[in-house]
């Protein structure tokens, strides 16, 4: 491409940007849709026993009173894990938020490589109200299992591949 046309193309696609001209082009971006499954009545998520990054015992008890929000992930996800860390912390730093009253928890689905010192690091840094949580391969199937989460390992050269 000649450097003329290569500056030209870079002018039009800032004046696109500037003038929300994107928008107009190729339409606002729409909301994502929600797709859910109406899980009334189901049996999930009843209990759940496992360390969390300090190597405290901790079960669904400990949180008695509190709202209680989480998610199972691993450390080394490149899009959905951090994105969703990202978007608890930015909801409870809202005004007005009761964040005092949520607490967040992180269950790893990979513990070959989120050692508690990993997730000490990684959790906290979103928030540091979230808490990670962990056990060995049989207490996160056990929990996976009993919040009806699916994780599956990929085959590669790494220990662990989600």
């Amino acid at each position: 491409m000649s450097p003329t046309r290569a500056l030209v193309l870079a002018a039009f696609s800032a004046l696109l940007l500037a003038t929300g001209g994107c928008d107009k082009l190729f339409g606002a971006p729409k909301a994502a849709a929600f797709h859910g499954v109406d899980v009334t009545g189901m049996q999930a998520g009843r209990s759940l026993h496992l360390l969390d990054f300090n190597g405290r015992p901790r079960s669904l008890a400990d949180f008695r009173g509190q709202v209680v929000a989480g998610m199972f992930g691993y450390t080394h996800c490149t899009d959905g894990c951090p994105t969703t860390l990202a978007d608890y912390a930015a909801a409870v730093k809202k005004p007005g938020s009761d964040a005092s009253r949520v607490q967040f928890l992180f269950v790893t689905v990979d513990p070959m490589r989120d050692t508690p010192e990993v997730l000490r690091a990684y959790v906290p840094a979103f928030d540091p109200r979230c808490l990670g949580l962990r056990g060995d391969a049989a207490a996160v199937d056990r929990i996976a299992k009993e919040f009806h989460v699916y994780a599956h390992v990929h085959p590669s050269k790494s220990p662990q591949s989600y």
